[in-house]
């Protein structure tokens, strides 16, 4: 059976209020045209179905923070978010490229992202100052240069992508040990409960009578802010080893 391969996330978001350079970045990282022989020699040495080395990026572009914000926010909400965003530094608009950066990360904030400018109205001390030290800001001096743009783009979109497949594999590692643990403590409990076959289902009813009294005290006592989902969880988990000293 074949695997399916999710395909990365190139989304990348551009904001500037000039329209030209809306066009420069679209040439540089979009696939074009000029690729399609060099396209056609690699699908001959390789295969109709080899990836392209020179395959392109999913760009838009608007002309203020806001509307970035915006596009953002939605992309999010359609479970397509962007990897990464370039950002000019001065806009014609309420928000400069700092101001646009600090909003899109508490929306986002795993968007990688690079300010470009040609001026020095920050110095790196100032930008830190404002943003934090962060690793998920670069700096492209203006004029760029076409290879620095797209060499950028692909490494911040695939550390982007690692950084999620990471986040992925940690959640999953994470849910398992918890089942194991639970598993395992459930067993230990059960030693208990075979030492004393009298009590029956003696373990369910304990953690269901638990885990009722604390859904009861978290309604309706003066315990209840200090018991929440994680702490019920717990102690429905924990419960069963109460009678652990049977053990020996």
């Amino acid at each position: 059976m074949e695997n399916i391969v999710e395909p990365k996330n190139r989304r990348i978001l551009v904001i500037d209020d000039k329209e030209s350079i809306h066009e420069d970045f679209r040439q540089i990282l979009s696939h074009s045209v000029a690729n399609a022989s060099l396209d056609a020699a690699r699908n001959a040495v390789f295969g109709a179905n080899s990836q392209r080395a020179s395959e392109g990026f999913e760009v838009d572009c608007v002309f203020d923070g806001r509307d970035g914000l915006a596009e953002v926010a939605e992309a999010i909400k359609n479970s397509k978010p962007y990897a990464m965003a370039f950002v000019d530094l001065r806009m014609e608009s309420d928000w400069d490229g700092i101001e646009t950066i600090e909003q899109f990360w508490r929306v986002q904030p795993d968007l990688q992202m690079v300010l470009c400018t040609a001026y020095s109205d920050y110095s790196w001390t100032e930008i830190t100052d404002r943003l934090g030290p962060t690793e998920r800001l670069l700096i492209l001096k203006k004029p760029f240069d076409n290879m620095e743009v797209r060499q950028m783009a692909c490494a911040l979109t695939e550390k982007w992508e690692l950084l999620n497949q990471l986040e992925t594999l940690v959640q999953e590692r994470t849910t398992q040990i918890a089942e194991t643990r639970d598993v395992a403590m459930f067993v230990i409990a059960s030693l208990a409960e075979s030492r004393d076959p009298e009590t029956g289902e003696h373990l369910e009813r304990i953690r269901s009578y638990c885990h009722i009294l604390a859904e009861e005290l978290r309604n309706d006592s003066s315990y209840s802010e200090w018991i929440d989902d994680k702490f019920i969880a717990d102690l429905y988990r924990s419960s069963p080893l109460h009678d652990i000293g049977k053990v020996g």
